[in-house]
């Protein structure tokens, strides 16, 4: 009976520690899984903002090259409304040797008229 009493505590510290294990082996495999799923959804999270983040450089890339175009446009806006301005100048100096002209032309025509009279 000694020996049959060294067995069953044998026997049991040997179910004890298989149940122990089994249960580890079932918590250590429930939480793989929670963290697995925790991780698919983070990296769900990750791609969605990555989506969103190169739409946000897309669009800025885009007002960029939009800002650019006016930049240059603005410039050659610019540069037009100098060279009106120098042309608008050129004319009114010409308007005015022009005016000038008349004036001399039309004084001693008018003292002419007036020796007539």
């Amino acid at each position: 009976m000694a020996g049959s009493r060294s067995y069953e505590k044998w026997l049991l510290a040997l179910v004890l520690g298989l149940v122990a294990l089994l249960v580890f082996s079932v918590k250590g495999s429930l939480d793989t899984r929670r963290w697995k799923g925790s991780f698919q959804n983070e990296m769900a999270q990750r791609l969605d903002l990555e989506e969103v983040v190169s739409g946000f450089e897309n669009e800025r890339a885009a007002w960029h090259k939009q800002a650019s175009s006016l930049r240059a446009e603005l410039n050659q806006v610019r540069q037009s409304a100098e060279q009106l301005k120098l042309s608008l100048d050129e004319e009114r100096a010409a308007r005015r040797i022009l005016e000038e002209r008349l004036r001399q032309i039309n004084v001693p025509a008018a003292a002419n008229q007036d020796a007539a009279l």
